[in-house]
C-alpha cells in the first residue's frame, strides 16, 4: 500500500500518514483521505498530522496548487502538519510552497527526522495546554 493512515499515539493527538513511492494520486487517494477524516471525526481536540515521505515524489512541483487545497490545510481540527522528509527536492518544494501560499503554509513544518517531528508535536501540545491569562 502506498498510503498508510493511523493514530500515532494512544491520546489521539497525532495522525500518522506514511507515503511510499508517492505522487499526487497517492496524496489525494480518496480512501486514505476518508480514513484521515474519519480519524478526525473521532476526536474533539486539535491534532497534528505527521506526514512521513519515503522516496522522492513524482511531479512534486505540479502538486503544489492541489496541496494548498487539501484537507490537511483546511480541516478545522488540524493544528499543524509536520512533514518528515530528508530530500533536497522536498525541501525546495516546501520553500516554494511557503513563498507562494504564505497563509496556507503557516501550519506546515518540514523536518528531517522523526525525533524533530515529535519535538514539534509535543511543543504544540504544551502550547495548547497552557492556561490563558
Amino acid at each position: 500500500m502506498a498510503v498508510e493512515v493511523c493514530w500515532d499515539d494512544a491520546q489521539h493527538t497525532i495522525v500518522r500518514v506514511v507515503l511510499r513511492d508517492w505522487g499526487w494520486d497517492e496524496l489525494a487517494d480518496v480512501e486514505a483521505a476518508n480514513a484521515r477524516l474519519r480519524l478526525l471525526d473521532d476526536v474533539e481536540h486539535p491534532v497534528t498530522m505527521l506526514v512521513i515521505l519515503h522516496d522522492t515524489p513524482r511531479n512534486l512541483l505540479g502538486m503544489l496548487p492541489r496541496l494548498a487545497q487539501s484537507a490537511a490545510f483546511n480541516h478545522p481540527k488540524i493544528r499543524q502538519v509536520i512533514v518528515v522528509a530528508d530530500s533536497n527536492i522536498v525541501k525546495m518544494a516546501a520553500e516554494i510552497f511557503k513563498r507562494i501560499y504564505g497563509h496556507e503554509s503557516r501550519r506546515m513544518r518540514l523536518v528531517a527526522t522523526l525525533s524533530e517531528a515529535y519535538q514539534l508535536a509535543a511543543s504544540a501540545q504544551t502550547d495548547t495546554a497552557a492556561p490563558e491569562d
